[in-house]
């Protein structure tokens, strides 16, 4: 028997993978436990009814865990940029590129509430780092020689801005003026 599992992420405790896992443990558990081998014995060892797998698959809804989602289902890889981030500081930043060369983006790794300490404040938090990476996207693509990205797809919430994208769009107006004069 095929069991597949795809839970979407427990917000800021757990990523769809780690509660798929989780998940994929209990069942395992209570296989065992129904075919006499006791639940203790379960990590790691093939239980009893060798019929059973069970595969765990990230899910998202459009929010965080969506990058990985598409990314892990679809056979794409990560890329990692060091960004601005919401209240000035700076953070590493993943996103995908799937196999089409579709740049896969969440807002919430440049941009997102986990990213701001105590007090939070959407008027004074800013979308830059968002800017920053679609433009590592679109460069590395140019050195990929990949013709261009196509349009990226975005996972927009949780943000820590209340006003959207300015910044972000601000940042790539700049780079794309300042690259026009040199």
């Amino acid at each position: 028997m095929k069991v597949v599992v795809a839970i979407d992420s427990f917000k800021g405790s757990m990523t769809s993978m780690q509660a798929g896992n989780a998940c994929k443990e209990g069942i395992l558990a209570a296989a065992c436990a129904h075919c006499g081998g006791g639940a203790a014995a379960v990590k790691g060892r093939k239980i009893a009814a060798d019929n059973l797998d069970v595969v765990v698959k990230p899910l998202a809804d459009g929010g965080e865990g969506t990058v990985e989602a598409l990314v892990e289902g679809m056979n794409g890889t990560y890329e990692y940029v060091t960004v601005t981030a919401p209240m000035g500081s700076h953070v590493k930043a993943r996103y995908g590129i799937l196999p089409d060369q579709t740049a896969v983006m969440e807002m919430a790794e440049a941009s997102g509430i986990t990213l701001v300490k105590e007090p939070l404040n959407p008027w004074k938090a800013a979308s830059t780092g968002v800017g920053e990476m679609i433009l590592d996207a679109v460069q590395k693509a140019v050195l990929r020689n990949a013709g261009g990205v196509s349009p990226p797809i975005f996972a927009v919430w949780p943000s820590a801005m209340s006003a959207g994208w300015p910044e972000a769009a601000d940042f790539i107006r700049r780079e794309r003026n300042r690259a026009g004069r040199e």
